[in-house]
């Protein structure tokens, strides 16, 4: 059985773009991709970033993708889960 995985991501608010896309939302698909995580939390992200590129964040593959008031990310990870944290 493979061990629960959250990646963090962030702060979103200093990301730049790369090709019209913020860093963090390519940083969250190769997560995705290549680490299969259970979560991804987006540090810094407020209500308008989910509003902005919520369609983007649906589509990264990862079961949740969810965004987290800066400081706080790191403490919403279930017990026995592994945190990789960029």
């Amino acid at each position: 059985m493979r061990e629960s995985l959250q990646v963090v991501l962030g702060p979103v608010r200093e990301s730049p773009l790369i090709a019209r896309v913020p860093a963090v939302l390519r940083a969250a698909q190769r997560a995705a991709e290549e680490a299969r995580p259970d979560r991804i939390l987006l540090s810094g992200a407020g209500e308008g970033f989910a509003r902005r590129w919520g369609r983007q964040m649906a589509g990264l593959g990862a079961p949740r993708v969810e965004c987290a008031p800066a400081g706080a990310a790191a403490a919403r990870p279930g017990p026995g889960t592994a945190v990789l944290t960029l």
